[in-house]
């Protein structure tokens, strides 16, 4: 995860080797971690992302992704302070993802 202020980059990646059970043990990390960066007034704006798929990596689906940040925001109570959009390589996704 990236943060440079204004927008912060977050992966919807994790190791191969953790199997479909990392996909869990991700989100569990990364969405944490993404409410306190937005909680501290460091991200205006959030790029979740799996441009780093690989052959050593595994993407969380898109839309997992975004409805486990939208929800985790929502019950934290500051959904309203940071925008978001969606940039994936989901071979039925042809257009990026904005939430505002």
């Amino acid at each position: 995860m990236e943060s440079s202020g204004v927008d912060c980059r977050l992966t919807m990646c994790y190791p191969a080797t953790w199997g479909a059970t990392g996909m869990e043990a991700a989100l569990a990390h990364y969405v944490p971690v993404l409410t306190d960066i937005v909680r501290k007034g460091n991200a205006n704006i959030i790029v979740l992302t799996d441009r780093d798929l690989g052959s050593e990596l595994m993407a969380i689906p898109a839309l997992l992704a975004t409805s486990a940040v939208h929800q985790h925001l929502v019950r934290a109570g500051l959904r309203t302070r940071t925008g978001w959009f969606v940039v994936t390589q989901a071979p039925l996704v042809k257009f990026t993802i904005l939430h505002c």
